[in-house]
C-alpha cells in the first residue's frame, strides 16, 4: 500500500464473468470453432518452468495471452 500511495497510484479492480458466462463462452467457440483463428487469438504456449519468460513476453507486450501448459 505504501508504494501505491507514495506514487499516487490508481488501482481499479473489475469483476470477471460468473462461472457458467465462461461455459457458455466454450460452448459457442466450439460451436463455430471453424471460424476462429485459435493461434491468433492465443499467444505462445510454455510449460510451467518458462512462466517467468510468459510474464517478461507480456511485460514487453510481445504477448497478451500466452497459454501455460503443465504437463
Amino acid at each position: 500500500m505504501a508504494t501505491l500511495v507514495s506514487r499516487g497510484i490508481s488501482l481499479r479492480g473489475s469483476m470477471s464473468g460468473d462461472i457458467g458466462d465462461y461455459h457458455t463462452a466454450m460452448q459457442l467457440l466450439d460451436r463455430h470453432r471453424t471460424r476462429f483463428d485459435w493461434d491468433k487469438l492465443l499467444g505462445n504456449t510454455y510449460g510451467l518452468d518458462g512462466i517467468a519468460d510468459a510474464m517478461a513476453a507480456m511485460r514487453r507486450m510481445d504477448e497478451i495471452k500466452p497459454v501455460i501448459r503443465p504437463a
